[in-house]
């Protein structure tokens, strides 16, 4: 796991529910991804908000199912015919926490090559 991190930044949130997301995608990326390939977290101040990323090299997801990856209990179908296990509430989650601190979480991804999930929050 590679890490570019800014130095601290002025924010308030609430730890545990921010951890918790942060945890969500960091496990997906280790999930979903190969052995010996990278996962990167990056973060950064812009345009008064706080964006953190993790990017990472796994299977990645379809295009059709992009709309769909935040939605309670979705699991790509590739998800489902794998051996990883999982609910379909990690990434609704994470959503619902990022937006209670009137933030965004989206998702690039290409199938076949790995996704980038980013949280925006804004700084104080």
């Amino acid at each position: 796991m590679k890490s570019e991190l800014e130095p601290l930044f002025p924010i308030e949130v609430d730890p545990d529910l921010i951890r918790q997301v942060l945890s969500n995608l960091i496990e997906n990326a280790i999930k979903y991804s190969p052995d010996e390939t990278q996962i990167k977290i990056l973060s950064q101040e812009k345009e008064g908000f706080i964006w953190i990323q993790v990017v990472d090299q796994g299977l990645g997801i379809p295009e059709d199912e992009l709309t769909h990856v935040f939605s309670q209990f979705f699991r790509s179908k590739n998800a489902k015919t794998s051996p990883i296990k999982g609910s379909g509430l990690g990434l609704h989650l994470a959503q619902y926490f990022t937006e209670l601190h009137s933030g965004e979480l989206f998702v690039e991804s290409t199938y076949g090559t790995g996704s980038t999930f980013t949280v925006k929050l804004p700084s104080a």
